[in-house]
């Protein structure tokens, strides 16, 4: 008896608990100007690289040129935000890249 108190009590306290976000600007929505050149991360407020060019697009970014760095159509494909004005485009395989993004 006193385990099954016990698991309701344990199970019934988690209802009421409440996660925070550790991430500061986790959509990359905050940004101190439009992307319109390559490894533009430091645009969005909070981030930056330690590696070679983590890109950076969102909706107000350039739409056509050499490089494209707009919302949903870009450079690299056609792509929209889960959520949001934007997102960060890393390489995950080849070319000796070493995209790495950080938290300020």
């Amino acid at each position: 008896m006193k385990k099954l108190l016990l698991f309701s009590l344990l199970i019934f306290s988690f209802t009421f608990l409440n996660a925070q976000n550790l991430v500061p600007n986790p959509s990359f929505e905050q940004y101190s100007s439009c992307p319109n050149t390559e490894c533009g991360i430091s645009l969005a407020a909070g981030w930056y690289s330690a590696g070679y060019t983590p890109d950076y697009y969102n909706s107000c970014g350039s739409p056509s040129g050499p490089f494209e760095f707009g919302v949903p159509q870009n450079a690299v494909g056609y792509q929209h935000p889960a959520s949001g004005n934007a997102y960060v485009g890393i390489a995950t395989w080849g070319g000796g890249f070493e995209n790495i993004l950080l938290l300020n």
